[in-house]
């Protein structure tokens, strides 16, 4: 038997016929078994540690980085709503003014194209949108506060918005009753307005628009009437001025531009279109002669130069038209101020409204 250790207890056997025993070091090494501690029942298994450790750092990082990036960004939008403050009175007021200036404009330019013989109808409708702007800007100025430097802007804003009012009053009632008068009466509201205007313009550049072009609707005015007056029947009588050599034109019965026609035909020679014409009269000092012409219920009266004859021509044109347009028909009643007479409609208590909201004491 070759073995030198015991297979059960690892003892070296002793050496037959007396050889040395082998070196300690040869023998084999026991190994002692890993110590595992006891298990206790009930108790959980210990956590695994991480494979990766960094992780969780990197995670801890992105964390703190975002949040540090939320509080600059909550710190910095707060800094920029304390520094932000409302728009400024002027700010406010020149967006508040500027459909109505917009507005202004537009009429000027419907009244530098009006033609005394034109229809009225796109002037009215600017009017009436010039109207509808005044009123919403005089609501919306006066829910804004203006600041103490600004209260005389303010009350001049309020002032023009007032001008623009009469003016736009006055405007519809020469569109509804055109008449000397009315023509007349628009000067001096649109003057105050254009005045009213400049002086807002010196903080608002462009407030209000333009407002030009008045005198056309005035002229308008005054030739509507002058037809109308001259195409009246009369039936009570109206005075129709002279034309070329005759004076003193009165027509019952008749309109003035067929009575002025019948008087210079008559003193002329010409055909006096069916009237019956015959001097009634005569002021040899004077050198004029009363003629009276007649056909039915209708009469014409005038007075002529007795040295006329011969020196007008025959026939007159049809568009003859008094020389006096100071006469205006009876029924053409004067505007007083507060009176809106509507065409159609078109002057509403909701386009001029009563009381001024606008108004800064």
């Amino acid at each position: 038997m070759d073995a030198r250790f015991c297979e059960q207890c690892g003892h070296p056997f002793a050496p037959a016929n007396g050889a040395a025993a082998p070196p300690a070091a040869e023998a084999p090494t026991q190994v002692a078994p890993p110590l595992v501690p006891p298990t206790v029942p009930g108790a959980a298994a210990p956590a695994p540690a991480p494979k990766w450790p960094w992780i969780t750092g990197a995670v801890v990082a992105v964390l703190a980085i975002a949040g540090i990036v939320v509080a600059l960004v909550l710190l910095l939008g707060g800094d920029e709503e304390q520094a932000s403050v409302p728009a400024g009175y002027p700010t406010q007021a020149a967006s508040v003014l500027d459909p109505l200036g917009a507005a202004n404009t537009t009429m000027s330019d419907r009244l530098g194209d009006l033609d005394p013989s034109d229809d009225i109808d796109d002037v009215a409708a600017a009017r009436r949108a010039a109207a509808a702007a005044t009123s919403t800007a005089r609501t919306d100025l006066a829910a804004i506060v203006p600041a103490a430097a600004d209260r005389t802007l303010a009350a001049d804003t309020s002032q023009a918005l007032r001008a623009e009012r009469s003016l736009l009053t006055a405007m519809a009632a020469a569109i509804a009753k055109p008449s000397e008068r009315t023509a007349n009466a628009l000067a001096a509201p649109a003057q105050t307005a254009r005045d009213a205007w400049a002086r807002v313009q010196e903080t608002i550049p462009g407030a209000g628009g333009t407002l030009d072009d008045l005198d056309n609707l005035a002229a308008w005015a005054r030739a509507k009437a002058g037809a109308t007056a001259a195409a009246k029947p009369n039936a009570n009588g109206a005075s129709c001025g002279g034309f070329e050599g005759v004076s003193g034109v009165f027509a019952r019965g008749v309109d003035c531009q067929t009575a002025l026609r019948v008087a210079v035909n008559a003193q002329s020679g010409g055909g006096t279109e069916g009237f019956t014409c015959r001097v009634t009269g005569a002021d040899d000092a004077a050198g004029t002669e009363q003629w009276t012409c007649s056909k039915g219920t209708a009469t014409v009266t005038f007075s002529a130069t007795s040295d006329a004859a011969g020196d007008v021509p025959e026939g007159t044109p049809d568009d003859v038209v008094p020389d006096d347009q100071t006469d205006v028909p009876d029924d053409v009643q004067p505007v007083e101020p507060g009176d809106m007479p509507g065409e159609g409609g078109d002057v509403a208590p909701e386009d001029l409204p009563e009381g001024d909201p606008g108004a800064v004491e």
